[in-house]
């Protein structure tokens, strides 16, 4: 970490784990000096020749009566969600964490939309090790270094609070959006006043705002239309049927109350963080009120404009974690092929069955010996 040239740093917070902990700083690049992610080199994996027709007919293993194909995968899944790049959405920082005091700093890659997505889907402990694999259903496209980069994104998106105003948006920015765009940033207020620490502890939150960005359900800040096409990929064939254009997902725009937020299990305005406005002391921490309820993330904490976590990193849940059931069972063949279903005879039928067969075996052979005796007569 010493070697990376950093503009900003801070203690993010601190995350258990069964064995080791994890001591996190959220941290901004100085300009020009952005992460350069590390690609994994593709693996060209050589199939194995198979055999041709013509080979199966000279070993003389084909069969005279070929099974019915096995029928055809028409089914394409959907485009996954580009990454987004870094200082923008979810990646806007960058993020280190280490074990403990003296310990090696390690810097998390880029969260991509696809990790938010299953993680939101799953919840299983951090153990202390980031190349630990996380095994899980659904199946987490990673190691805990990237669940654990998931889980930061998750929790910043929705506890970094800060109180109304010490935020405004940029004048720059305001002017360069059109009418259906909202700000993607903000800045500090340099004629930000005190709120009074009346207001600031009020029960509904009104005067706490998010100064962070929300994760839509697609896994990112900023939506992306999944029926965009590159200039090199192929276009779809006239004679397939049009889909429906996706409906985009909106979320929150920046700078929303806390008082907007939405219910959880009947408490509204619980805001993301337990609030603690300065000069209070830990009296006024919102887990301490029991008006407030449940707390979506009950392991952070705000402070004027700084949020800190000290947690497990998983979101609170009244009922206990069930993984979801597995998918159902997939159809060998399409309803329209052919396919009878019959059902199995009785004990009854099949000892008719069979007694019927024996009896025109029976009548076979006694036809063969007469057949033998008339031409042992000429």
């Amino acid at each position: 970490m010493r070697e990376t040239r950093l503009q900003k740093v801070r203690f993010w917070g601190k995350v258990l784990g069964m064995e080791k902990n994890y001591y996190v700083a959220e941290a901004e690049f100085q300009e020009g000096e952005e992460p350069e992610e590390e690609e994994d080199a593709p693996i060209d994996e050589e199939l194995p020749d198979l055999p041709t027709d013509e080979a199966m007919d000279e070993l003389g293993e084909e069969e005279e009566e070929r099974e019915p194909a096995d029928p055809v995968v028409k089914y394409t899944p959907p485009p996954k969600p580009p990454v987004e790049p870094y200082g923008t959405g979810a990646n806007k920082k960058v993020y280190f964490v280490t074990n403990g005091p003296g310990c090696r700093w390690v810097r998390l890659p880029n969260v991509t939309p696809t990790e938010i997505f299953v993680a939101r889907r799953i919840k299983k402990l951090f153990t202390g090790n980031l190349d630990n694999p996380v095994l899980t259903y659904p199946p987490f496209p990673g190691t805990e270094k990237n669940y654990l980069r998931a889980q930061i994104a998750r929790i910043t998106a929705g506890t970094h609070v800060s109180p109304l105003g010490f935020y405004q948006f940029d004048e720059e920015e305001e002017a360069d959006l059109g009418d259906e765009e909202s700000p993607q940033n903000c800045v500090e207020n340099p004629e930000f006043e005190p709120i009074p620490v009346r207001e600031l502890a009020a029960a509904d939150l009104s005067q706490w705002c998010h100064h962070t960005l929300h994760i839509l359900p697609q896994g990112r800040c900023q939506w992306w239309n999944p029926s965009t096409r590159g200039e090199d990929e192929e276009e779809v064939e006239e004679e397939e049927e049009e889909e429906a254009p996706a409906e985009p997902e909106v979320g929150p725009p920046l700078l929303t109350a806390l008082s907007e937020d939405a219910t959880m299990e009947g408490n509204a305005g619980l805001g993301g963080p337990h609030v603690l406005p300065p000069l209070l002391g830990p009296r006024l921490w919102r887990s301490s009120d029991p008006r407030s309820g449940p707390e979506p993330w009950p392991s952070a904490t705000a402070r004027s404009s700084t949020t800190s976590t000290s947690g497990t990193g998983h979101k609170f849940s009244s009922a206990n974690y069930s993984p979801e059931p597995p998918p159902g069972r997939d159809v060998c063949y399409p309803p329209h092929q052919d396919t009878n279903h019959a059902t199995d005879p009785t004990p009854e039928e099949e000892a008719d069955f069979l007694a019927a067969q024996r009896g025109e075996e029976e009548e076979e052979e006694e036809g063969e010996d007469e057949e033998d005796e008339e031409d042992d007569e000429d």
